[in-house]
């Protein structure tokens, strides 16, 4: 993944730009979300002062092309509600969420608001990215082993669990065993969740998770070609990227509807 931060947003910008602004760095690269997947949040206070609230993208919003219009308001206080449920229908989830939305005629919040809101920090990216994909399309133990011995604890393994309520459901469960110096999750057949306390931070932290992923996945390109010309060597980086135009939409939408 190539680093294509730049100067950043402008100074002027407010929250909702600044998350444009990552929103679309994310969305124009193809080896980490496909047209309408991937979500991002960031958490600011409210224009009266009062309750802090929750900008997300909306469901089904392509982040290569989001702008303003494509995030929904949310009061953190009336999200916290989720807290206290044991369980949850995606129709109940969505009323819920509905239920939760500041401003008239804004778009349908993504169905992993809940995930979202959840988590303590103030900026939240979800990639459904080839490299992560890869490290947790093995057995549970195998891919938490990984992720342990690529990380080091700064990243949490979540076993997969479906999208939605179940998955912020999962993660509150294991909210206390995460390690303060986490940066984000790897959910198991479901991508990268990195976050951070500004915009900026969380981008590096997201291109960083994903290069140390794709650095490991290239030594074992290397380390099976290396073996002789008897052995298939696993596919390029390209030929990756090119399946996963194909690949990854089906696989979302097998695991979940629009996010």
């Amino acid at each position: 993944m190539e680093n294509h931060w730049g100067a950043g947003p402008p100074a002027s910008a407010d929250a909702l730009d600044q998350i444009v602004y990552l929103s679309n760095l994310v969305g124009h690269e193809d080896t980490l979300v496909q047209p309408g997947g991937g979500n991002t949040s960031i958490k600011v206070g409210a224009p009266d002062g009062g309750d802090t609230n929750l900008l997300v993208k909306g469901s089904g919003t392509d982040l290569r092309t989001v702008d303003r219009s494509g995030f929904s308001r949310l009061s953190m206080a009336r999200l916290a509600g989720l807290h206290d449920r044991a369980s949850m229908t995606d129709e109940a989830m969505m009323q819920f969420l509905a239920e939760c939305m500041l401003e008239p005629d804004q778009p349908t919040p993504s169905v992993e608001t809940p995930l979202h809101s959840i988590l303590p920090s103030r900026v939240i990216v979800h990639t459904h990215d080839i490299a992560t994909m890869s490290i947790t399309n093995i057995a549970e133990t195998k891919a938490r082993a990984l992720v342990a011995e690529l990380f080091n604890g700064t990243m949490h393994f979540v076993p997969y669990v479906r999208p939605g309520f179940p998955l912020a459901e999962s993660v509150i469960r294991e909210l206390t065993t995460i390690p303060h110096d986490a940066i984000g999750l790897i959910l198991a057949h479901h991508g990268l969740v990195v976050w951070g306390d500004t915009v900026e931070e969380c981008y590096h932290r997201l291109h960083d998770a994903v290069n140390r992923i794709e650095a490991h996945i290239a030594s074992l390109d290397r380390a099976t070609t290396a073996l002789g010309p008897t052995v298939v060597s696993a596919p390029s980086t390209e030929v990756r990227r090119k399946l996963a135009t194909v690949l990854l939409p089906a696989i979302r939408g097998a695991l979940s509807a629009d996010e």
